[in-house]
């Protein structure tokens, strides 16, 4: 069906201009630029019988009636092909924006998602640190209660021997004054030792040998010193025991 306002060519079950929107319920769809259909004329009708005497009045034209309605032409409009190309593009550029709207969203998650990412293996990192430097730490706890354990028993035995060692330096300095006295003693009696060694010899009624000092073989209950010529002086001869090899 032709609109007659904008001459649009529409689809024949549309009510309404799919370019201009103006009805198309008319009862023909004669573009509305068409000429309009000229006023009809409506003759008197003729007078009845009764009137008849008064035909000597002049009659009065009949009056002629003009359509109450009479469309006017709606202002021109663009043509429909100009409105489908705006309309197109306003859908590509609606289109476009969509599809631009996606993928600055679509790469702004993956942004966040990559730093999300990075913050979750820093932060399994950072925990495997923290359990690896745990474990360090009860093992440096351990070691450290060992060698506590081990000082303190060290301690304790050092304790031990350092009171053994007092006592022994008090032995010690008692045996060296021991000693420092046998030492002057020897001092003393030494030249008298060396006196009877060299020069003296013993003899007894026991047996006819002459002795050193050491030896077990003469009489202590009764004994002469003499020195080594006057024993042999008094035929007395060297002791087997004492004397061997003379």
């Amino acid at each position: 069906m032709i609109c007659k306002n904008c001459g649009y060519e529409n689809n024949d079950a549309s009510a309404f201009c799919a370019e201009c929107g103006a009805p198309l319920d008319w009862e023909d769809n004669t573009p509305a630029n068409a000429s309009a259909p000229e006023t009809p004329v409506y003759a008197a009708p003729a007078a009845p019988a009764y009137a008849q005497p008064y035909a000597a009045y002049p009659q009065q034209p009949a009056p002629s009636y003009a359509p109450v309605y009479a469309p006017q032409p709606a202002p021109e409009k663009p043509k429909g092909k100009g409105s489908r190309i705006a309309l197109t593009v306003t859908v590509i550029f609606l289109a476009l924006a969509l599809i631009g709207g996606g993928i600055f969203g679509y790469l702004l998650y993956k942004q966040k998602t990559d730093e999300i990412n990075a913050l979750e293996a820093e932060k399994t990192a950072l925990s495997d640190q923290l359990r690896q430097q745990s474990d360090d730490a009860g093992t440096l706890a351990d070691d450290y209660n060992d060698l506590s354990a081990k000082y303190d028993a060290l301690s304790g035995d050092h304790d031990t021997l350092k009171e053994q060692y007092d006592a022994l330096s008090k032995d010690y300095t008692a045996l060296s004054e021991d000693y420092d006295a046998l030492a002057e003693g020897y001092d003393e009696i030494w030249p008298e030792y060396d006196f009877f060694t060299d020069f003296a010899v013993i003899c007894s009624d026991q047996n006819k040998y002459y002795h050193t000092y050491e030896c077990e073989d003469w009489d202590r209950s009764a004994f002469w010193i003499y020195n080594l010529d006057a024993a042999k002086g008094k035929d007395f001869t060297p002791c087997p025991n004492c004397h061997a090899g003379e």
